[in-house]
């Protein structure tokens, strides 16, 4: 037996750990044996490479978070939360500054228990919101705004995922996330006459750049530009 691994043969484990305290075991095939309070400390972790909500040296996919006295849990065991983008279709063309998302918490919650100095997190990009402003709504609930720059979020134009979530963290150490579905809205014929009138035109330049549809600039109208405006309109589903 063994506290991370009871039997190994010609295996490599790294950056893995147990509890010696709690398993009672302080050998093994593999893995590093701590005690409980370095196993319930992140940078534990982190200093192995362990990719957290919230921390970007070790990636941007968000994979775990610790709860105050806990150990080591996995993003998407966090508490759902429901959640409204806005605009709740967003046009990657028009003017705009923000995206923002407003999450509600369950009855039982004060605006005390929100982590408001950690900016909410776009995953599964890692993009930060704007500090986050909570207040109480007219049902007595919890009801956080988070708001994420619209350049960044429109960097995502042609490589939409089929679902944006965004993380919030309370202050023993848990999360919170809101999920809302990606739906592509493909551009009317208005738009697709206004590619075939300018396609190819090499004079695209500001402030029209071609009627818009040059999407990235370059002052050139081509296939780029078709398929970035047929991912560029997106509406965001909230499940009910």
């Amino acid at each position: 037996t063994g506290g991370l691994v009871g039997i190994g043969f010609r295996l490599t484990i790294t950056d893995s750990f147990w509890d010696i305290e709690t398993s009672r075991h302080t050998s093994s095939s593999g893995g590093t044996g701590l005690p409980t309070d370095q196993m319930k400390m992140q940078i534990t972790f982190t200093d192995a490479g362990w990719d957290f909500v919230g921390e970007t040296i070790n990636g941007v996919e968000d994979i775990w978070f610790l709860p105050q006295q806990d150990y080591p849990r996995l993003w998407w065991e966090g508490m759902k939360v429901p959640m409204k983008l806005t605009p709740g279709a967003l046009n990657c063309r028009s003017k705009g500054n923000w995206v923002k998302a407003n999450l509600t918490l369950p009855q039982g919650f004060t605006v005390e228990d929100v982590d408001s100095n950690k900016p909410a997190v776009l995953h599964p990009f890692g993009f930060k919101s704007l500090p986050l402003y909570v207040s109480v709504n007219e049902n007595g609930l919890v009801q956080i705004e988070a708001a994420f720059q619209r350049q960044a979020v429109c960097s995502l134009a042609g490589d939409w995922p089929q679902v944006l979530t965004v993380v919030g963290f309370l202050n023993d150490g848990n999360i919170f996330l809101g999920t809302s579905k990606v739906k592509i809205i493909h551009p009317g014929m208005k738009v697709i006459n206004k590619l075939k009138w300018h396609w190819l035109n090499e004079d695209c330049d500001h402030p029209g750049f071609c009627d818009g549809v040059d999407v990235n600039r370059n002052s050139l109208v081509n296939l780029l530009d078709y398929a970035l405006l047929m991912n560029i309109e997106v509406e965001f589903v909230t499940d009910e």
